[in-house]
């Protein structure tokens, strides 16, 4: 089982967006606030129902929430396709004259965040539909640059059927996907030990396209620690065996990075005499 990890966002892009999950016209967003970005689930809540001569619930329902969640992205310069594609505008490039007309505009944004790299692999967070509302965020003061804030609600979109909020894909740093498909792994059948060693024999194939990178054995519980004669093989033999139940697991790490894992139990039972 693989460990992803997202660490701050490297860089933002946004485009036309759709309850079809359908995109268009993605473009960097190069003119972002530091550390502006934030995005809030909205959380349901649970109640039991009481009746009026009891003291505990007799069932409880879940509430889901209103909205899917929102959120909230800063920009500290006001470029003029920027603010075409967030305000109803007319631009004369003649003149750099920027024009607000009175007609609010509810922009349908898609964002698609990318985290910065750790341990050689990216998060990409992608919202296909935002129905996003922009404001000021500070006044025009001395010292101060004006900035626009652009706070958008999440709304789904059709995936398979079915809403859906929000792709997360974790992508290798140079933004190749990772093919996350676990080998095939097994640790052989539980067996029944009447001696104070076992040998061990796994197997392992790697899903289409990749390799076996390393494997080993590590003991999960027992009576005592065992020895091993090879941990770092598929055939391994276990010994200083005593009575009772030891379980052990072969982990398999393969080439794109995906560990895999199987585990045998011996239950060890060595006659007297």
């Amino acid at each position: 089982m693989e460990t992803f990890v997202m660490k701050g966002v490297e860089k933002a892009e946004w485009g036309t967006g759709n309850q079809y999950g359908i995109v268009s016209d993605w473009t960097q967003v190069e003119n972002l606030q530091p550390d502006s970005i934030t995005r809030t689930k909205n959380n349901g809540t649970l109640a039991g129902f009481i009746p009026e001569d009891k003291d505990a619930p007799l069932f409880t329902v879940y509430t889901p929430a209103d909205t899917p969640g929102t959120i909230t992205i800063g920009l500290a310069e006001q470029k003029p396709d920027s603010m075409q594609r967030l305000f109803n505008t007319i631009w004369d490039a003649a003149t750099s004259t920027l024009v607000v007309l009175a007609k609010e505009k509810i922009a349908n944004l898609a964002i698609r965040l990318t985290s910065r790299p750790v341990n050689g692999r990216r998060s990409i967070i992608t919202y296909y539909y935002i129905d996003a509302l922009t404001g000021y965020s500070n006044n025009i003061a001395k010292a101060v640059n004006e900035a626009l804030a652009i706070t958008g609600t999440i709304k789904p979109f059709l995936y398979l059927g079915q809403d859906a909020i929000y792709t997360q894909q974790w992508v290798n740093e140079d933004g190749t996907p990772i093919d996350s498909t676990p080998a095939t792994v097994s640790a052989g059948s539980d067996a029944s030990v009447t001696t104070s060693t076992k040998a061990l024999t796994a197997t392992a194939t790697a899903a289409s396209g990749k390799t076996i990178i390393t494997q080993y054995w590590t003991q999960v519980s027992g009576p005592t620690i065992a020895t091993m004669t090879a941990p770092t093989s598929l055939s391994n033999t276990v010994g200083g065996l005593v009575d009772g139940v030891y379980v052990f697991k072969i982990i398999v790490l393969d080439s794109a990075g995906v560990e895999t894992s199987d585990s045998v139990q011996l239950t060890v039972a060595i006659p007297e005499g």
